[in-house]
């Protein structure tokens, strides 16, 4: 027998090692894998230029929310996990997928959801405020991936080219425009650009793709019309009068008060017909009682006073509301004093009450009388009320002359002797009239 050297004897053991191995590595790779589930991840497939490309539909798995891929600086959109709707998947060549919890069918392709079938609880309408419905489908895609390059929607109306034209601009940065208000200019989003007001943005975005975001669904342009409301016709603004023009208007209106307060061919020259009587209304001049009651004596009158016709008095009243006389007048009475009271100037007493004095308001009530005169007696009205009207002059007096106020309707009122305001004065009785 021929003898086996040690070296035959090791590489005839490393042999049989080889061998063993061989055999183990076979029988493994036969096994079945583990049937455990294995969520899918979306694998970025990238080809020449950079570009992603969105797998068809294919079969729905549920799977986990993943990172997202940013896109390459050929379409200059960042797509981010944060987006919502069970995390957008990144762009890839991967499975449709379903959420579990609401039903909606997700595309792995960035913004896109196709919305469930009618009799779903879930609405028709996009799930978030900033998608927009595509075109031709009832498809969802965020509306900052409008003209990035990418066909979201499937159907490529959110990369048509008249849209894409007047989505970007030169000003601001994909997305936004150049938006001017209140003195200041900024970029800010196309959808914020459509929703300010008080006051409005101004600048070049083209008003249709404010009314496609309004619409909620993107459309080329020539199909977009206006929803804009026929603002009701307005009066033209009145044309401020030149200063001539005006004066000589003030002139003509100041011309009639005058033919209506000191003019009349009836009566002397300072003096105009009202009723019966030549008054001279002189609301020209402003002075105290005393030096009204002079003006008035010097012009061949005195202060107006009124007689026991109440006629003459409402007449009077017509003829200032008639000509809008707006000044306070001085009259004929006055206060003597505790015995004697309110009199006329010509010493007649003056009536107290209505219907010639002013109504007032106090803050302190007082109880009225009634005269009985057959029982000879007085008695308190409606059993003793208390009221806050007044129409008679203050007591104690405040003011020792009567007037005219234009406050108290042309009522009699009393008031301080020294305060200015116009005369009225009377011609007593027969006078000539005024010479042509």
């Amino acid at each position: 027998m021929r003898q086996t050297s040690p070296t035959m004897a090791a590489l005839s053991v490393l042999r049989i090692t080889l061998l063993l191995t061989v055999y183990c590595l076979s029988s493994v790779s036969t096994t079945p894998l583990s049937t455990t589930p294995v969520s899918t991840s979306p694998v970025s497939n990238a080809s020449a230029g950079n570009q992603t490309t969105k797998a068809p539909l294919a079969a729905k798995v549920t799977i986990s929310p993943e990172p997202a891929l940013t896109e390459s600086p050929a379409s200059q959109t960042t797509k981010t996990a944060a987006d919502p709707v069970t995390t957008e998947p990144s762009k890839s060549n991967t499975s449709v997928v379903t959420s579990v919890t609401t039903g909606l069918i997700v595309n792995p392709s960035p913004g896109i959801i196709f919305l469930p079938s009618p009799g779903t609880s879930v609405s028709g309408t996009c799930p978030e405020s900033d998608q927009i419905h595509c075109g031709t489908s009832d498809r969802c895609t965020r509306i900052r991936y409008i003209c990035d390059g990418d066909n979201d929607c499937g159907d490529n109306t959110d990369e048509d080219s008249t849209l894409c034209e007047a989505w970007r601009n030169t000003d601001c940065e994909r997305n936004q425009a150049k938006c001017t208000r209140s003195g200041r200019s900024d970029c800010v989003t196309i959808s914020h650009y459509c929703t300010l007001t008080s006051p409005p943005c101004e600048g070049t975005v083209d008003q249709r793709l404010c009314q496609m975001l309004a619409n909620g669904k993107i459309r080329p342009l020539r199909e977009i019309q206006l929803h804009t409301t026929t603002p009701a016709p307005t009066e033209p603004a009145p044309t401020e009068p030149s200063i001539h023009v005006r004066e000589e208007n003030f002139a003509g209106q100041f011309l009639m008060k005058l033919n209506n307060t000191i003019r009349h061919p009836d009566c002397p020259w300072l003096y105009t017909k009202v009723g019966d009587q030549c008054l001279s209304i002189f609301f020209v001049g402003n002075m105290s009682w005393m030096e009204a009651r002079t003006f008035c004596q010097t012009i061949g009158g005195d202060l107006f006073t009124i007689t026991e016709d109440f006629k003459a008095f409402a007449v009077l009243l017509q003829h200032f509301m008639t000509h809008q006389m707006t000044a306070d007048f001085w009259i004929g009475g006055r206060y003597i004093n505790t015995t004697v009271g309110w009199t006329w100037i010509n010493d007649a007493p003056l009536p107290l009450g209505s219907p010639y004095w002013a109504v007032r308001h106090e803050e302190r009530c007082t109880t009225r009388r009634i005269n009985y005169s057959i029982l000879n007696t007085t008695a308190e009205a409606n059993d003793g009320v208390c009221y806050n009207y007044v129409q008679a002059p203050k007591d104690p007096p405040v003011g020792h002359c009567s007037s005219l106020d234009y406050k108290y309707y042309y009522y009699i009122a009393d008031d301080n002797c020294f305060i200015k305001k116009s005369p009225l004065c009377v011609l007593p009785g027969e006078h000539p009239k005024q010479a042509q």
